[in-house]
């Protein structure tokens, strides 16, 4: 199934909103991504 941008920026935006997605910034590598909460709670199962 394909979906356009709007549908997987609203996508995130309501995992976020949720608390199943959070923003997670490393100091280190100077950079920003959005996780998973699953990803949070089981750092090392991450692909």
């Amino acid at each position: 199934m394909e979906f356009d941008l709007e549908q997987k920026v609203n996508h995130v935006m309501l995992q976020l909103k949720s608390g199943q997605a959070f923003v997670q910034y490393s100091e280190l590598h100077e950079s920003v991504n959005i996780v998973t909460k699953d990803q949070v709670d089981n750092p090392d199962n991450n692909m």
